[in-house]
């Protein structure tokens, strides 16, 4: 949730334009309710534990490719149209997989 709100506020920082930021949303959203069946069967089927690492590093890389991004100004709204997307899909999984392992993990 953390990181969607950072590339947001990048995008904001870089466009100043309420529309690009509302295609931020747009495109973190979409992922959540696209691949809701899809994660289902991946948590019924694969070891939760794995599901869960799996999404943690996915996240984690895509948070360390936002940081160098922005640490050697090569943010550019446009590379970063994909990073919501993997934010989004990660995060979906894992709280999906993570509400059958521990429910108080997605609160």
């Amino acid at each position: 949730m953390m990181q969607g709100v950072a590339v947001g506020w990048q995008i904001y920082e870089l466009t100043n334009d309420p529309f690009d930021l509302g295609l931020v949303g747009l495109v973190q959203f979409v992922p959540l309710v696209a691949l809701s069946v899809v994660i289902g069967q991946v948590a019924d089927r694969f070891d939760r534990r794995i599901v869960v690492a799996t999404c943690q590093v996915g996240k984690a890389l895509a948070a360390l490719a936002l940081a160098l991004g922005t640490a050697t100004r090569l943010a550019h709204p446009r590379r970063h149209a994909g990073h919501p997307v993997r934010v989004g899909h990660r995060a979906r999984s894992k709280c999906r997989v993570s509400t059958r392992c521990c429910p108080a993990s997605c609160r």
